[in-house]
């Protein structure tokens, strides 16, 4: 064995720089089972298990020992984890005695290069045809994956996904390390129920649209045209207020209503798309509603275009949202509460921002008209900015500055009920001097 330990660090010298001296071990727990995610140095992983390389020499290069070390042992690698993995559920008071072993499968297994380094990456999955996510008690962990040989090796342990205990790939949990002195934790599961895991994806919904600058640019400038009307090919001075309400609330139903759909059929996998080119015709959407603020380009059609924009959004807004492994009514409980976050903070924002764009387009329509003008001017540079980024071509980068506003936009809220305010105590003073 002293001879084997040798023979590792002699191989791994000319091929690792930096040999890894930790894993990371992410896990996911889904509604019928426990999904594992290794990263294991392979350096390592030869000291701990050479039977799993068992043509591992010496190469001159990481490309040549890629090569080499990815000729593994696939079954002994498998047994190899069956043996230093346990993953089990308290089912007593009594932990000694009451667990109950989870079977382990092999789903996967791939030498893979990354930061310079070769890993093992392993995919497991710990099945148990009783498990309710909300319902499963603690879960134990035994876990001594090259820690048993290499003393100094540490694994870097999360929990990855949970829905009872409201985590996510956004929230991820940290568990304790696990090293040669540390090879079983626990993970507290008695605060998990259906309502925390709801709640945190409702809470999520809220952020997302709120981090969302360009949903919010493109829904400002779909209320910026609602105190006009088209006439000779212009945006003039606009209807009555209760026709502008009417206005609006058509224009943020249609769009509601396009992304909602989208988002219940991706979000239940019925239709996928890459987010790249969903992200490039998002930027196309808010360009259109820019030029739209200009001129009327949309006319008619806004309400119609307002939907099929709606769609658009709706398949970012699935991308965002990680359903993987959940039950089908769990997923239609998570698509419900995002898109009630959404819709939270969508009708929040129309609330807050749509009486000022009525007063003050009733009665200042000429300033009105410029404001809507430079609005929709600004917001074309961003919407070109966004798009030529994410097609991966040279721009302007315009994502810090409107990121910066974006995060501003409670106080600019709070100027334009200000500005409001002044301008109906002026009209007042105006008429009564008169």
């Amino acid at each position: 064995m002293p001879g084997l330990l040798v023979l590792a660090l002699l191989l791994a010298k000319p091929v690792f720089a930096h040999p890894a001296q930790s894993s990371t071990l992410s896990i996911d727990l889904l509604s019928d089972h426990a999904a594992f995610e290794l990263h294991l140095p392979v350096d390592q992983l030869f000291i701990a298990a050479p039977e799993i390389f068992p043509k591992a020499h010496a190469a001159q290069n990481l490309d040549e020992a890629l090569t080499i070390f990815s000729q593994f042992d696939s079954a002994a690698a498998a047994d190899y984890l069956r043996q230093h993995i346990r993953l089990a559920s308290v089912v007593g008071r009594d932990h000694a005695s009451d667990e109950l072993a989870w079977p382990m499968t092999v789903a996967g297994l791939q030498v893979a290069e990354h930061n310079g380094e070769l890993q093992l990456v392993a995919q497991l999955n710990f099945e148990n045809p009783a498990f309710a996510n909300s319902s499963v008690g603690n879960l134990v962990l035994d876990y001594d994956v090259i820690a048993h040989r290499v003393i100094n090796h540490i694994t870097y342990a999360s929990l990855r996904r949970d829905f009872a205990l409201g985590v996510t790939p956004e929230s991820t949990k940290l568990l304790p390390t696990l090293q040669h002195h540390n090879t079983h934790i626990e993970i507290d599961r008695t605060q998990a129920s259906t309502l925390l895991g709801v709640y945190t994806v409702f809470v999520q919904g809220v952020h997302h649209i709120l981090a969302g600058a360009d949903h919010l640019l493109f829904l400002f400038c779909l209320l910026l045209t609602t105190p006009m009307v088209i006439k000779r090919g212009r945006w003039q001075s606009g209807p009555k207020r209760f026709t502008a309400i009417r206005q609006a609330l058509l224009l943020v139903s249609a769009f509601t209503l396009g992304h909602t759909l989208t988002l219940i059929v991706a979000g239940l996998g019925w239709l996928t798309l890459p987010s790249a080119p969903v992200e490039v015709a998002i930027a196309l959407t808010i360009a259109l509603a820019a030029i739209n603020l200009l001129k009327p380009v949309l006319k008619k059609y806004l309400y119609c275009c307002a939907g099929v924009f709606g769609l658009i959004h709706g398949l970012a807004f699935a991308n965002s949202l990680s359903l993987l492994g959940l039950n089908l009514s769990t997923k239609l409980l998570t698509l419900m509460a995002f898109t009630a976050g959404i819709e939270l903070v969508q009708a929040a924002i129309v609330m807050a921002v749509l009486p000022c764009l009525i007063v003050l387009g009733s009665r200042h329509f000429r300033c009105y008209r410029q404001f809507a003008a430079v609005t929709g001017g600004l917001a074309l540079v961003a919407a070109v900015s966004w798009g030529l980024q994410r097609l991966q071509l040279p721009s302007f980068n315009s994502s810090g500055i409107i990121d910066a506003v974006a995060q501003q936009s409670p106080f600019l809220v709070v100027a334009l009920w200000v500005l409001t305010l002044a301008t109906v105590i002026g009209r007042r003073k105006v008429c009564a001097s008169q």
